[in-house]
């Protein structure tokens, strides 16, 4: 009997963040320069996020206890940006796996 299984699923937001979870359209607010009263809103279609779980952890256990406190809380998250393959394709002209070696071994 075969069965699948699927590894991937959409986080759930009753769930703490993981380290190395793939995330999609996460809305990065950037304070202005002209008025840093106000923001740019950026949405990045996919990152991979990088913080530390236990810091991710911590965070949120102290949110589900309702520990307002900012001494408490993560203040922000170290991400990376992650771009589609066909999108990277495109961009350096990678038409084959050939290409792809020759171009990463470049870099």
């Amino acid at each position: 009997m075969n069965q699948t299984v699927d590894i991937y699923r959409p986080s759930n937001p009753e769930e703490q963040l993981r380290q190395c979870e793939i995330m999609s359209n996460l809305v990065h607010l950037v304070p202005r320069t002209d008025n840093p009263e106000t923001t740019d809103q950026i949405t990045i279609r996919y990152i991979l996020l990088l913080s530390q779980d236990c810091d991710l952890n911590q965070d949120f256990n102290n949110r589900k206890e309702n520990k307002n406190k900012l001494t408490e809380q993560l203040p922000y998250l170290i991400f990376v940006e992650l771009y589609p393959f066909e999108e990277i394709r495109l961009i350096f002209d990678i038409n084959d796996s050939v290409d792809l070696l020759y171009s990463t071994t470049s870099l």
